[in-house]
């Protein structure tokens, strides 16, 4: 049996969106997953819509826009 995992696309919310789980849901829809932030934090939430994520890595440091909420069912997961 083989698995087709690495050509399915998925949707992810990542609950909890502070530092790490930023850092990895900004790289997710790098891979063409659709991706959501969810964090408690309304100012988080406004400050992320506004601006977007600010990543940095080695090779770069680009803009990443992933929607953010702070309700799990505002959603399409």
């Amino acid at each position: 049996m083989t698995s087709h995992i690495k050509d399915t696309l998925l949707k992810i919310a990542i609950l909890g969106a502070g530092a790490l789980g930023c850092a990895i849901g900004a790289t997710l829809p790098e891979g063409g997953h659709e991706t959501w932030l969810i964090h408690r934090s309304p100012e988080h939430v406004h400050a992320t819509r506004s601006h977007g994520l600010r990543v940095a890595d080695a090779s770069r440091t680009r803009q990443v826009h992933v929607p953010p909420h702070t309700r799990p069912v505002d959603t399409a997961v």
